[in-house]
């Protein structure tokens, strides 16, 4: 009984935690995409930023790295 009330409890968690992350996703890129779509991208941003503290411009000037810029970045 405990086991099918956790994954109960772990399915509403995690179809929330989706539905924050994509309406998330559509705020910064003001756009409206599929879970999968704001999943894959922002996963991206974070696999590929998470140990950068800059970002580079074309112009090789390093700007200070914000979460918005690095999904953006990914989502490009």
């Amino acid at each position: 009984m405990k086991e099918e009330q956790f994954n109960k409890c772990y399915d509403e968690v995690h179809d929330n935690f989706e539905s924050v992350r994509m309406d998330v996703y559509n705020l910064l890129m003001e756009s409206d995409v599929e879970r999968s779509t704001a999943r894959a991208v922002m996963q991206k941003a974070y696999v590929t930023y998470a140990t950068l503290s800059t970002l580079q411009e074309e112009g090789g000037e390093a700007v200070r790295s914000r979460w918005a810029d690095q999904v953006t970045e990914a989502a490009q």
